[in-house]
């Protein structure tokens, strides 16, 4: 019963965002993967790496912050097989602070 009147409330939430009377779980998803593909495209936008770069960036120590002059960049650690004769190896790319944002919420 406790669960029914949660998941009705998430319901009314979904119906907001569009959701009819398909599968929910299907529903959230695809929703889940359409934010995912925005993020992607902020990262790609302010970092210039390209779309393959940025569906193998690595979960973890992709990201650092580093203090230049006072002023602090934002670094993206990750790989390339550009001109490599697609042998993956590692790249780096500075990019803006929405940039590093996108890549937190993604």
């Amino acid at each position: 019963m406790h669960r029914d009147i949660q998941l009705e409330k998430v319901r009314k939430v979904m119906r907001k965002r569009g959701w009819e009377h398909a599968s929910l779980r299907a529903f959230i998803a695809g929703d889940l993967s359409l934010i995912q593909f925005k993020l992607m495209n902020l990262v790609i936008a302010f970092s210039g790496m390209r779309i393959g770069e940025a569906r193998i960036l690595p979960l973890k120590g992709v990201l650092e912050e580093v203090d230049h002059g006072g002023t602090v960049h934002y670094v993206i650690n990750g790989y390339t097989h550009k001109l490599n004769g697609g042998r993956k190896k590692p790249a780096n790319w500075v990019t803006s602070r929405e940039g590093y944002r996108a890549i937190l919420l993604g």
